[in-house]
């Protein structure tokens, strides 16, 4: 159950895009630097991309634009140029601080976490919080890279500050549960959920239902994400509810409603990889073949690494060896550090 935080969670360190620019007007012609907004929003990262480099050639709102370019490079995974675009972007301000340039801050230290620079991304939101002593946000973004660190104590420091700071905001006591919860520290992560019990005022039904699904009551939170109007509206909703109910040995009934989303929603790339999970469980290896393969067909897809590696495996296990060997080595160049990537190549290796 542990692992599900990973692919289910919508607020962390990754890549949860602001809006970077409102009111546009549907009626008028979008310039290039409202279409690359406008992508970015759809997800179509190397359209927005296009789009923001053919803006910054008029020299109009470079900062904005720079920081645009960044977030597109940001979602296509390439963290060394989303990296020089947020620099490009600080450039252009005139050493008095505005939003913008926190703003800028915050997703220079996310392409630098996700980079391996985790050092960097630590003073990054430190000197955010030395300039905003009161923003939760960067106390629970430092927290992750703090214990992604081995900070413990620090981590917790920080944790702890940020929930001082938002006491109300049931997703900052789930992320937390979900930080510890990756690395198998089960105590610390229940610990967190059971102080969002205590401490959230009023937590929605939804909510409940995550926090009582964390905390291993499952007809609880089956009951509380039923009654919940949220729940099977989003690719999160419908994952808790089908986990819970995969929970209470109704994986058939958990499958049927990942079939209906998928059915019902355009681009349900995460629920594809539950359903694959699912048929790999149930030993249906080319269902779960074409369940990832459906899932990386939107090439933005926000668990791609969990589809491309899934693929592998079931391409393994239907004794696809040589498609097998091809789809690790592209694996590979995508996330070289992956150790258990590198060691299903050896295995394939000797197939």
């Amino acid at each position: 159950m542990k692992k599900m935080a990973n692919r289910v969670k919508l607020i962390t360190i990754g890549i949860t895009l602001a809006v970077i620019m409102s009111g546009c007007n549907s009626e008028k012609e979008l310039n290039s630097y409202e279409q690359g907004v406008q992508a970015i929003e759809l997800q179509h990262y190397n359209e927005a991309l296009q789009a923001f480099k053919a803006y910054e050639t008029t020299g109009k709102d470079l900062k904005k634009t720079y920081r645009g370019e960044g977030l597109a490079y940001l979602g296509l995974g390439q963290y060394d140029e989303a990296l020089s675009s947020f620099k490009l972007a600080l450039e252009q301000s005139n050493g008095l601080l505005k939003k913008i340039d926190y703003d800028i801050n915050f997703y220079m230290a996310v392409a630098e976490y996700k980079s391996g620079r985790l050092e960097d991304a630590l003073n990054t939101y430190t000197a955010i919080v030395q300039a905003d002593k009161n923003n939760s946000d960067a106390f629970y973004l430092r927290g992750k890279v703090n214990l992604d660190l081995g900070n413990i104590d620090a981590a917790k420091n920080d944790f702890d500050k940020a929930i001082e700071l938002n006491k109300d905001d049931s997703r900052l006591y789930i992320n937390i549960h979900d930080d510890f919860s990756a690395k198998d520290m089960d105590t610390d992560a229940k610990a967190y959920i059971s102080k969002g019990v205590a401490t959230v005022s009023k937590p929605s039904s939804y909510e409940l239902g995550i926090f009582n699904y964390y905390l291993g009551d499952y007809t609880q939170a089956r009951n509380y994400f039923e009654e919940s109007s949220e729940t099977k509206k989003t690719e999160e909703g419908i994952i808790y509810l089908g986990k819970t109910y995969e929970a209470l040995d109704d994986a058939g009934y958990a499958m049927a409603l990942y079939e209906e989303f998928a059915t019902n929603n355009e681009t349900p790339a995460i629920v594809y990889n539950e359903l694959g999970l699912l048929k790999v469980k149930n030993r249906d290896y080319e269902g779960a073949l074409a369940e990832f393969e459906a899932g990386l067909k939107n090439e933005n897809a926000s668990c791609k690494q969990s589809l491309m590696f899934n693929r592998i495996v079931a391409n393994e296990r239907l004794g696809n060896f040589e498609e097998a060997k091809k789809q690790v080595e592209s694996y590979l160049a995508l996330y070289p550090s992956d150790e258990t990537a590198i060691k299903e190549g050896i295995f394939l290796s000797t197939r």
